[in-house]
């Protein structure tokens, strides 16, 4: 199993370890593999049978996603891809057609920091690929190469449910934001069958709905510098935030998916501008009202690194943010301070309201 994986298996155990208390006898719980992450699932108060419906509409639900949107395996996305790269117009469905147009409103109010048609740049880097990337990093001449094309999602044409660009260096990877697209999608699938209470933890970016029980449901933030084994009492767990009613936490981080080269950390958040890992933080969480819009916020935040991310922050109304640089200093804003408890001893946060 590649390091990265293993990573992911000990955070999605967060979840019900976070959870424990004498009302646990009436959560129900599973997990499964999807989208190269663990996903668990907890609902509370139901009966066995809608339990069951709902798992199974939340699992069904992501593996839908995960085949249409896979970036390397044969799927839609692949087909786009191919069609665009030799300048042929391609036709969706008006749900698919959904997602892409999404993606496309988020690049422009993240004024590029969050962009998913510079897949190309994953690609050289190694990261389109199940395993991690090994050796050196890419030569700086095969990255400037990519840059000088500049293929922007901006730059796709919608035509009722038709999509083309003159752009062909456009390669679209949504790893970036169709885990929260999955996992909204999944979210409304339970609560069309009735259900109130329940969370999706992808890979430790979730969303919940309700409580669990009397009280919410608590999320651990993981150390982005001991992100291993953990729970609410210490190890990996850096802090805890209780979600109110119906939330989403997403966290992007320099541990998620990297490899080390002659001691160097390369990670597979892309900065569109410069064609490498962003510097300047090793994870930002957010606490945002959906999954999809959420999932891309993190990333666009990493990528604008601290000159930028208030500015990111504001055009997407984002009040609650937490951000960590690499000499594990804090940065909150005044919104996020009053939802974090942290449960390791940081060095007094900076707020900054965006």
């Amino acid at each position: 199993m590649p390091f990265w994986n293993s990573i992911l298996l000990s955070l999605v155990a967060l979840l019900l370890v976070t959870g424990c208390s004498d009302t646990d006898r009436e959560a129900a719980s599973t997990r499964f593999m999807v989208m190269g992450t663990l996903v668990d699932i907890a609902i509370w108060g139901e009966d066995k049978e809608t339990a069951e419906k709902g798992f199974h509409l939340v699992e069904q639900t992501m593996h839908e996603i995960n085949a249409t949107w896979h970036a390397w395996r044969p799927s839609l996305l692949t087909r786009i891809n191919q069609s665009l790269a030799n300048d042929r117009s391609i036709s969706v469905t008006s749900q698919q057609l959904s997602l892409i147009r999404r993606a496309k409103d988020l690049s422009v109010i993240t004024n590029g920091y969050f962009d998913p048609a510079t897949g190309a740049l994953s690609l050289l880097w190694g990261f389109q690929q199940d395993d991690l990337p090994t050796g050196p990093p890419p030569d700086e001449k095969a990255i400037k190469a990519i840059l000088s094309s500049y293929a922007s999602i901006r730059d796709l044409d919608i035509h009722g449910n038709t999509i083309s660009t003159l752009n062909k260096n456009i390669r679209l990877d949504f790893g970036a934001f169709a885990k929260g697209y999955a996992v909204d999608l999944a979210m409304e699938k339970l609560k069309q069958v009735g259900i109130r209470n329940a969370i999706i933890n992808a890979g430790g970016d979730l969303r919940a709905i309700g409580t669990h029980g009397h009280r919410p449901w608590r999320i651990g933030v993981r150390d982005p510098r001991n992100p291993g084994k953990g729970n609410l009492n210490g190890g990996g767990i850096l802090a805890a935030i209780e979600t109110r009613q119906d939330e989403s936490v997403f966290t992007s981080g320099d541990y998620e998916r990297y490899y080390i080269y002659q001691g160097k950390r390369y990670h597979h958040i892309l900065d569109p501008r410069t064609g490498y890992p962003s510097r300047d933080f090793t994870s930002v969480t957010v606490i945002y009202d959906n999954a999809t819009d959420a999932d891309a916020l993190a990333t666009a935040l990493m990528v604008a690194g601290k000159a930028h991310w208030r500015t990111v922050a504001n055009a997407m109304h984002a009040q609650s943010v937490m951000l960590i640089d690499h000499d594990n200093h804090v940065i909150l804003t005044p919104t996020m301070q009053k939802r974090v408890r942290f449960l390791k001893q940081v060095s007094k946060p900076e707020i900054i309201a965006p």
